[in-house]
């Protein structure tokens, strides 16, 4: 990483190379993580914190000022992964509810929005997977559809969850437009 440029006295007699070897090493210690690409992307906005703190207010104690900024990136970092945890389990809970559910018509918004993405990629991506979906919704139960196609129950409830499970896992890879409900960081 290139020096930050620097436009006050404040700032100019910080050693930024050093800083950002500390920032690093404090912030993985806080997180317990070595991994580079983290580690990268948050002793960034560390170093970001530690500078914008050193242009506000003369920075006597570099160490200490790493350590209260590396501290709060933590910390952010920790709350912004119990956030993500507890929308992913949401998710989650709301993908069941749709593989278990009678109808694809619930009472629940979270349900039908699911539903919606779901057939949304599927027509963009598993065309075998949008026809069971629809089949499912014309007829309402997985019976049903298991008559209509001429297969098992077991059958089409297996290929229902191998649908619902490729959909899933494609989410959680690449959210793309999907970001802002999954994560909700958007």
């Amino acid at each position: 990483m290139a020096d930050l440029p620097t436009t006050s006295s404040a700032d100019s007699t910080i050693d930024w190379v050093h800083a950002r070897a500390l920032m690093r090493e404090r912030i993985g210690l806080q997180l317990g993580t070595s991994d580079p690409a983290v580690l990268d992307d948050l002793t960034q906005e560390g170093v970001i914190q530690l500078l914008r703190l050193a242009r506000r207010e003369p920075t006597r104690n570099l160490g200490g000022a790493v350590t209260v900024v590396a501290r709060s990136v933590a910390i952010d970092e920790i709350r912004r992964r119990q956030r993500h945890r507890a929308r992913f389990s949401d998710w989650e809970n709301a993908r069941i509810e749709v593989e278990h559910a009678s109808s694809p018509l619930t009472d629940s918004a979270d349900t039908e929005t699911l539903w919606f993405l779901m057939l949304e990629y599927f027509r963009q991506h598993k065309a075998p997977c949008l026809k069971l979906a629809c089949r499912y919704a014309e007829c309402g139960n997985w019976r049903a559809v298991a008559d209509r196609v001429g297969r098992g129950y077991e059958a089409v409830r297996q290929q229902w969850a191998r649908c619902t499970r490729v959909f899933r896992d494609e989410l959680r890879r690449h959210p793309g437009p999907y970001h802002d409900w999954t994560d909700g960081d958007g």
